[in-house]
């Protein structure tokens, strides 16, 4: 009887247990689920876009999604969506400096650029003006996307096509590099190594031209 009762107690609070852990677990895995589904409503937020303009945050999630039509995605295929979760804060935080600072970046960068190519900024100064901006914006929204794919249909072959016209290679890809230098000197370093790549991939797109 005391070994008959004992068992049957020892069940009931390992049944017990296991209910408890396997509700601690449902919880997390929808603590989760909320977490990723208010980050991706801030994302929408942020950028301003309906499902008729952005059918998926970024290219690689959105072969990822075509590929696993009719099957579950892997765990390989998931890890560029967790990439994209964990990376979210800062990518946000540099939006936001972007848009803050956007006005005293460019002027800053015309101010060196100015004062190294007089010649050149008299008569195109303003374009230049026109141009950073631009490649700001983009830069900014493909940085949110955590999308470099983006940026270079979008703006690469656009910019490269204006850039070449004004047949002064060196002097745009100071004019950049004028420009990196104002980013490194106003936004947290976390926010500027995240812009880098897309300033180099336009000075390097440039320089193989010269």
């Amino acid at each position: 009887m005391l070994f008959s009762a004992f068992s049957s107690g020892s069940l009931d609070m390992i049944g017990y247990s296991s209910s408890v852990g396997f509700r601690h677990q449902c919880g997390k895995l929808e603590a989760r689920c909320c977490y990723q589904q208010i980050i991706f409503q801030r994302l929408a937020y942020f950028i301003h876009l309906t499902d008729d303009t952005m059918h998926t945050f970024n290219h690689t999630l959105e072969q990822n999604f075509l590929q696993a039509d009719g099957r579950y995605l892997t765990f390989q295929e998931l890890y560029p969506l967790e990439q994209y979760v964990q990376s979210y804060a800062t990518r946000v935080e540099t939006y936001r400096q972007i848009s803050e600072h956007n006005d005293k970046l460019i002027l800053l960068a015309l101010r060196e650029l100015a004062q190294a190519y007089p010649d050149l900024f008299q008569k195109h100064g303003a374009r230049c003006k026109y141009d950073m901006t631009e490649v700001l914006r983009y830069a900014a929204l493909s940085i949110l996307r955590d999308d470099e794919t983006f940026f270079k249909e979008q703006m690469m072959a656009w910019l490269d096509t204006i850039l070449l016209a004004y047949h002064r290679t060196s002097q745009c890809v100071s004019a950049y590099r004028f420009l990196q230098d104002a980013i490194n000197k106003t936004l947290p370093g976390a926010c500027s190594n995240l812009i880098r790549p897309y300033i180099d991939l336009i000075t390097n797109t440039l320089q193989s031209h010269a």
